[in-house]
């Protein structure tokens, strides 16, 4: 498998499960380009900038190219990657992590920065030569070393998935993908024979960042992210300047969307009675792709080219701003306006930069002196970046209580199992006081009844016994003429006593068993009453969050 790796992914270390996380930044050197019109002269042929370990780079160039007082400056990154670094390991190292936490249910943001020709597309997955590799071989573990970012995630993804057994989650991902232009919002994933939706910033009043009009293409395999990616990179404006022959002119992010419902029974859940409740978490995945930092005299850019430069530079110049002021230490003291509207880009980064998501910066940079001071811009930018903190949490609701149409479902959900519970047993729960006085006035005029035979037959029983002792006392002193003539009526007494009596026991086992009847009904009429009182209560709570709800929609 190709750029996965075959030990757990580990969130980066500045990034706890919620609260404050450092933006993360990787500097990635490229060697020298050959095609690189800059590198004619030898003076400019000589390495310049130099990794002296994992997470230090130093800049050290002649004092003929730079006109700084100090000739040496060096930088202390999260990771440093030299020129010989593959892009294996560039993935495994900085970027398989936060793709797990994408996994996890946290917004995540990659994006690659620096000048013209530094290697960010080819970083990303996103250049010329990525799209004609992925086209000819539909295989990625064919391709070993020279796809990028973006098709190494999406198989990550996707494997993390296959390989999580559980039967109460559903997984929904979606991919989009969206390209700035001279300040215009363009979908690249649009079909071209429809009318173009025009794409919208808009922020919500909890303060995300949503792109209204995006179209969302659901994806099910690594295969339909990758061939989503080149249709779009097949769509994205590039053009050819004299620092790049296929230099990107604009802005693009790749966004991947995943949504997870998990299924879950709380003894408490506030959305139903003893029903199952479904928590929804939702992750966002931005790749950024920024076009190139250039100068107008060194690209020899005229008419179009120079618009589409004077634009790019005017967004990555807000982006600066933005940046320099996050990272300000004083912010935490004070209340800082932050200028995201001042651009576009900015207003689509705002939830990475000081938002909610775990960010990684990739400073890209040439290793040679002739773009030294667009190197140096680039380290500087990129260091200011790294002081910058963002507040994460992950995305997780459980389901319904900001969906009006969800709540609506479950009140009347709600009202059907009322009914059911309200027409079983014969038990109008709506109206139990109703019920039952009939019900209790019935049993009662049995139970008397019952009692009165039962005394009746009580006393039949003592008469019948005072006879019969008359009668014993007269066979004792009487004549055998006596004795013969009531033998017969003895028996007949002895009889109708033992019949009497058995009456008599039945009669009190059916007091009982009416006694304990009406306790069981009183019983099963306080819980029927009481679980009449909990629905009224859960149906009141769904009419609030229904009224609310109806009130932000239509606010």
């Amino acid at each position: 498998m190709v750029g996965i790796p075959s030990t757990p992914f580990r969130a980066p270390e500045s990034a706890s499960e919620t609260g404050a996380s450092a933006v993360q930044v990787a500097v990635r050197l490229r060697p020298d380009a050959v095609e690189d019109p800059m590198q004619a002269a030898s003076r400019f042929m000589r390495p310049a900038v130099t990794a002296t370990s994992l997470t230090s780079v130093l800049v050290e160039p002649s004092i003929q190219v730079t006109s700084s007082r100090e000739s040496r400056h060096s930088f202390s990154f999260d990771r440093v990657f030299d020129v010989d670094a593959a892009q294996t390991t560039v993935y495994q190292t900085s970027v398989a992590p936060l793709v797990q936490r994408f996994l996890d249910g946290y917004n995540t943001t990659i994006f690659a920065y620096g000048q013209t020709s530094s290697g960010k597309s080819y970083s990303m997955g996103t250049s010329e030569e990525s799209e004609t590799l992925l086209l000819e071989e539909e295989d990625m573990d064919e391709l070993g070393d020279r796809i990028g970012i973006i098709p190494r995630a999406a198989r990550q993804i996707f494997h993390t998935l296959r390989d999580m057994s559980d039967p109460d989650s559903e997984y929904k991902l979606t991919v989009s993908f969206l390209e700035l232009y001279n300040e215009d919002l363009i979908d690249l994933l649009s079909d071209p024979i429809d009318e173009p939706c025009q794409v919208q910033i808009r922020e919500t009043r909890a303060g995300e960042i949503v792109w209204m009009g995006l179209r969302q293409h659901a994806v099910a395999s690594e295969h339909e992210v990758v061939r989503l990616l080149q249709d779009g990179m097949a769509m994205r404006q590039t053009h050819e300047t004299e620092m790049n022959a296929q230099s990107s002119r604009s802005h693009a992010i790749f966004s991947i969307t995943l949504t997870r419902q998990r299924r879950t029974v709380q003894e408490r859940a506030p959305s139903s009675l003893g029903q199952e409740t479904i928590v929804t978490t939702t992750s966002k995945l931005h790749f950024v792709d920024l076009a190139g930092s250039e100068r107008l005299k060194r690209t020899a850019a005229t008419g179009d080219r120079a618009r589409e430069g004077i634009a790019i530079n005017s967004g990555l110049h807000a982006l600066g701003n933005v940046i320099s002021i996050l990272s300000d230490p004083a912010r935490s003291k004070r209340a800082v306006h932050v200028p995201y509207r001042d651009s576009k880009l900015t207003r689509l980064l705002q939830d990475s930069l000081g938002g909610n998501a775990h960010t990684l910066m990739i400073a890209c940079v040439s290793s040679t002196e002739g773009n030294v001071s667009e190197t140096l811009n680039t380290l500087q930018y990129a260091q200011r970046a790294r002081r910058i903190r963002n507040t994460v949490e992950r995305n997780q609701v459980e389901a319904g209580w900001d969906n009006l149409e969800y709540l609506q479902g479950l009140v009347t959900r709600l009202r059907k199992e009322l009914d059911l519970v309200r027409s079983s047993n014969e038990l109008v729960l709506a109206s139990p006081e109703k019920m039952s006085a009939p019900m209790e006035s019935e049993w009662q005029r049995e139970l008397l009844a019952w009692q009165e035979k039962c005394t009746a037959l009580s006393r039949k029983n003592v008469q019948l016994s005072a006879e019969l002792v008359q009668l014993e006392q007269g066979r004792n002193g009487g004549s055998n003429d006596f004795l013969e003539a009531a033998e017969p009526v003895i028996v007949e007494y002895e009889k109708t006593v033992d019949a009497l009596e058995g009456q008599i026991n039945m009669l009190k086992a059916s007091v009982a068993y009416s006694e304990q009847l009406l306790r069981d009904q009183a019983m099963e009429l306080e819980a029927a009453k009481e679980r009449a009182h909990q629905a009224d209560e859960k149906l009141e709570v769904m009419r609030r969050d229904m009224a609310a709800l109806q009130a932000k929609v239509y606010n």
